[in-house]
């Protein structure tokens, strides 16, 4: 499901068909490994699964922490993100915020 820009909504009107962008997304996971994000121009933006310092003779953990993930968007008129979990991995989303 779609994510849309709203944050002008109710401020300065309708941002339907306005121009808009979202630069960064602080996304709140819980018990997550991997899964990318897809902006509305389809740039795809992997969610880390492995940090550089992980052991990688084991199984990564999962993550239960707040993760921001730099987007790198243009301006458009949907303004729109897809996170996604294509592979066998599991994810929970307990909130989204953006920029």
């Amino acid at each position: 499901m779609p994510i849309e820009s709203l944050a002008l909504s109710g401020i300065i009107g309708t941002s339907q068909h306005k121009v808009k962008r979202i630069d960064s997304v602080v996304i709140r996971f819980d018990k997550t490994l991997g899964g990318k994000i897809i902006d509305s121009n389809n740039n795809e933006t992997p969610i880390r699964s492995r940090r550089l310092v992980d052991n990688m003779n084991k199984a990564p953990d999962l993550n239960t922490d707040d993760e921001e993930i730099i987007l790198g968007t243009g301006w458009d008129r949907l303004a729109q993100i897809e996170i996604i979990q294509d592979g066998p991995q599991p994810m929970t989303i307990k909130s989204i915020t953006y920029k």
